[in-house]
């Protein structure tokens, strides 16, 4: 490997939304991409022309679901008979397909694309933000990866890398980079920390057990079809079963409305992590005798909470799953460190806590802690002063 040859880019790769950052002169500085802190994980393919990543594509999403494809990291590494990629397939707009050998792939009005080249599509994208911001170039990564990721999604991810032109320097386990970013391995300790990483589209729960400065992950746990996306389904559904109570229209049943008013649904979601109250708005929502209507609902974060509960019910048995298995081996959970962008919910914390017995740490960075964390272990892999820096040194130690 070759040493001082710029920075190197520590990836999170997620569901819903990706970020990305770099240390610089010693400090972590995030991607940035119009102010925001990461970037949707959504690319637009139009008939004719270059793909769309990112904002611009999400804006294509709700009138255009067809060509616009999001939740990609559900699918990717994974065989069409997958029963993940049967559940997406009646979730999205697009379509997919079986591919080679039995592999998915997009069916799309430009044509076929592999879930790898979509995933490569954003990180290309953050790799030309962080070398705009930052001033170089950029060819190498550090990626974090789902701590139940099997060889077939680490192939497709390094693949992505490749087509984004950047060489792979370490994948490494989200729920250990989080507990980087966070300085859990700062300081020597004997104890064992449950990370639950709640993101857009897989609840993932690890046991890591630190001694001294090293941590290891010996038991993971978690499902793989909850995160964010059906949080913001959620809200949709709740708000969809009212019209079609109060005006005949089920607006599911059109893929361009029921697009929208997720995307919507999402918004309010995130108004409702920090205050009571939120709006939803969308313009020509729905027809009802004859004429096309407007949406303007109040949504308390009550009424949303009572349609998160069948969610919240899965993360606890997640986590029954997880305290069992530990029990079994003699283990117990000394601390609950949560990361990802579904633990800013309220109830989410709440309903974590009440199932560990035990207070859990939330970091407000928690939607990006990841990409910190995966940044400074880059830096701790890449610098020439990992001797002489002890925090570089025991970031290495992680792994």
């Amino acid at each position: 490997m070759v040493k001082n040859a710029g920075p190197t880019l520590g990836i999170d790769f997620g569901t819903s939304y990706s970020s990305a950052a770099v240390v610089i002169d010693g400090s972590v500085e995030l991607v940035i991409d119009g102010g925001d802190r990461s970037i949707p994980s959504v690319v637009y393919f139009p008939e004719r022309g270059a793909p769309q990543v990112g904002r611009a594509a999400l804006s294509r999403l709700p009138a255009e679901p067809h060509q616009t494809v999001s939740s990609i990291k559900r699918v990717l590494g994974r065989r069409y008979d997958d029963t993940a990629v049967r559940r997406l397939d009646v979730g999205v707009g697009y379509k997919l397909a079986r591919g080679p050998g039995g592999s998915v792939v997009l069916d799309l009005p430009s044509g076929r694309v592999a879930p790898a080249q979509v995933v490569g599509l954003i990180l290309d994208r953050l790799r030309g933000l962080a070398e705009r911001r930052f001033g170089g170039p950029i060819t190498r990564a550090v990626l974090s990866v789902p701590a139940t990721a099997d060889a077939g999604y680490r192939a497709a991810l390094s693949k992505a890398a490749q087509l984004a032109r950047l060489e792979v320097v370490r994948m490494v386990a989200e729920p250990v980079v989080g507990a980087l970013a966070v300085g859990k391995n700062m300081t020597p300790a004997t104890r064992n920390i449950a990370v639950c990483d709640f993101g857009g589209g897989t609840f993932d729960l690890t046991l890591a057990q630190q001694r001294g400065h090293d941590f290891t992950c010996p038991l993971v746990a978690g499902d793989g079809m909850l995160g964010g996306d059906d949080f913001d389904e959620a809200i949709a559904n709740m708000v969809a079963d009212a019209v079609a109570t109060g005006a005949s229209y089920d607006m599911r049943h059109s893929v361009v409305r029921w697009r929208g008013l997720v995307l919507r649904a999402e918004q309010v979601k995130r108004v409702l992590s920090r205050t009571d109250v939120a709006r939803l708005r969308m313009k020509d929502a729905y027809t009802a005798f004859g004429r096309q209507r407007d949406l303007d609902i109040e949504i308390g974060r009550g009424r949303a909470e009572r349609r998160f509960q069948p969610l919240l019910d899965r993360a606890v048995m997640a986590v029954d799953d997880l305290r069992a298995r530990a029990e079994a081996r003699g283990c117990d959970v000394d601390e609950v460190l949560l990361i990802g962008g579904t633990s800013l919910i309220p109830s989410v914390q709440a309903h974590l806590a009440d199932a560990f017995h035990r207070p859990v740490e939330l970091t407000a960075e928690a939607d990006v802690v990841v990409a910190i964390g995966a940044a400074l272990l880059a830096d701790a892999l890449t610098s020439t002063s990992v001797d002489k820096d002890p925090y570089r040194e025991a970031a290495s130690a992680l792994l």
